[in-house]
């Protein structure tokens, strides 16, 4: 079975819930960029700091490095509230 994109008829209802834009997300690493999730580790294994993980992320789901500096900054916050074990 060839994976496809899902078609979205109204795309504007991402961005009206934090959940919405999570689970966009998941789904979009699951399903179509899993090696994304192995680049997502880099931190845990000593090959990289957040920063670099944050810019390889981007750059793997992106392709570039759009909006780099508010990833940053949410990124970190999003760790402290989970926790170190993120």
């Amino acid at each position: 079975m060839k994976k496809r994109s899902p078609q979205i008829d109204s795309p504007q209802k991402i961005t009206e819930s934090s959940y919405n834009c999570i689970d966009t997300g998941g789904f979009f690493i699951v399903g179509f960029k899993g090696k994304t999730v192995k680049i997502m580790d880099g931190d845990k294994n000593g090959k990289a700091d957040d920063d670099q993980v944050i810019e390889n992320v981007t750059s793997a789901i992106n392709g570039a490095d759009k909006g780099l500096t508010e990833r940053k900054i949410f990124t970190k916050r999003a760790k402290e509230v989970i926790g170190d074990d993120v």
